[in-house]
């Protein structure tokens, strides 16, 4: 489904959403952003990193390298891909205020990915969340897989490139693990969407299973996003 891009563009500088960047071919590299303000002469959106991410981004503009990003408004989620156009480090966004950011391109188009029901909180990098996804019988082969975003409702995780995990079509089961601070939660969870970002990593969203998740479960999930959203609140901005 493909959404008007002017707008979105205009209400993620308006709002200064958080997003996340994964350059397409490097799954490891992946930063957050805040959008800062639209660029009209060069037809893009300034971003600002929330935190030091500029060797990737600098990778990623000398380079030339497709990124995709992802952005959460109203719930639900919008991803686009584009290039990096340059870097201002003296972007002036009001009569007082400059940032460092760098300007994504206008993207060909943005589309929306899924919907949730509830406020979702993105995973830091470099943080102690995993997670481990088991896929139906006969096999139950097993993907190791780095979380992306929670919500008290379903997941987004970054995957290894998987023909299984792609070929599950929304509504299929899979087994959901995420470790935290040697806690687990295990649950079912149903497939939303799975995508691939290259031919060596993928995207995958999935919805929860309240019914299949045990006490000790749900109560580490509450835990976990308690901690996401104190987290969110302490970088000032809340889940989406």
């Amino acid at each position: 489904m493909t959404v008007t891009e002017h707008d979105v563009l205009e209400r993620m500088a308006r709002d200064r959403r958080e997003a996340t960047v994964t350059i397409v071919d490097r799954p490891g590299a992946v930063w957050q952003v805040r959008f800062v303000a639209i660029c009209n002469e060069e037809a893009g959106i300034w971003a600002q990193p929330t935190l030091s991410h500029w060797t990737e981004i600098n990778y990623a503009m000398a380079n030339r390298c497709e990124v995709e990003v992802a952005v959460s408004i109203d719930r639900v989620r919008h991803t686009f891909r584009t290039t990096i156009a340059r870097r201002d480090p003296r972007l002036w966004i009001n009569q007082v205020l400059t940032v460092d950011a760098f300007l994504l391109r206008a993207p060909r188009d943005i589309r929306v990915e899924e919907r949730r029901t509830t406020a979702r909180y993105m995973v830091p990098d470099g943080g102690t969340i995993f997670a481990r996804l088991t896929r139906p019988a006969p096999a139950h082969p097993t993907v190791e897989v780095r979380p992306w975003d929670l919500s008290a409702t379903g997941a987004g995780f970054v995957c290894p490139y998987d023909q299984h995990l792609l070929r599950m079509k929304p509504g299929d089961t899979l087994e959901v693990l995420i470790h935290y601070r040697g806690k687990n939660i295990n649950t079912p969870a149903e497939i939303c969407f799975s995508r691939a970002l290259s031919g060596r990593v993928l995207k995958l969203g999935v919805r929860f299973k309240p019914d299949g998740m045990d006490d000790a479960s749900a109560a580490n999930l509450r835990e976990l996003l308690d901690d996401l959203t104190r987290l969110a609140s302490l970088r000032g901005h809340g889940g989406r």
